[in-house]
């Protein structure tokens, strides 16, 4: 989900990066399926990066659309679009802007989106507690990946909840060799998703 697929910033604390795995086939979901519809309003997707030594930051992305998926009342798919275009930091820096935008990092130009299709979306036996895997597409390179989430629901509305980290590296994110050295490569997410019932 993007990658809720799926992020308000994760702060300094540290997060593992999801192991990564070649793409998946997406699970066809059943013809009885209910689709619910995410609150692109409310939606949150935030990410944080930071250097090996001194200063770090932090943003949002907007989701662009997407849903979840639910058959007898169990969510069990879904499928999720960032726009790429929309990727800021939270101090309002343009020139952290335009780079993150650039050919050296997102390249949103050429890849004006970014997607997450659930391939994978389990419920565990705690109560609310979600494993979710699912292709992760960033700069036309899909990957697997899978990470814990939470469902919290309400009257009108479910809410997923997940924190995760990716490995640049392994989606072709690179900032040049110098770049490279000063960067840390883990970019973490946290997701607030919101689904209309």
């Amino acid at each position: 989900m993007l990658p809720a697929l799926f992020f308000s910033a994760c702060g300094s604390a540290e997060v593992t990066p999801v192991e990564v795995v070649d793409e998946q086939e997406v699970t066809v979901v059943e013809d009885e399926a209910v689709l619910h519809q995410a609150d692109i309003e409310t939606t949150s997707v935030t990410w944080f990066g930071s250097k090996v030594v001194g200063s770090s930051h932090g943003g949002t992305i907007k989701l662009k659309e997407g849903n979840l998926q639910s058959v007898d009342g169990v969510y069990v798919g879904g499928s999720f679009v960032l726009d790429m275009a929309t990727v800021d930091s939270d101090e309002d820096n343009a020139k952290l802007e335009d780079h993150l935008k650039g050919t050296d990092f997102f390249d949103v130009a050429a890849f004006p989106e970014a997607k997450f299709e659930v391939t994978s979306l389990t419920k565990a036996d705690e109560v609310g507690a979600y494993e979710v895997a699912g292709n992760l597409e960033i700069k036309g390179v899909s990957k697997n990946i899978s990470f814990p989430a939470t469902l919290a629901e309400g009257a009108d509305t479910d809410t997923m909840t997940a924190e995760f980290a990716i490995d640049r590296s392994d989606w072709g994110i690179d900032y040049g060799l110098v770049g490279d050295n000063l960067i840390n490569d883990e970019i973490k997410f946290t997701v607030e998703l919101n689904v209309k019932k």
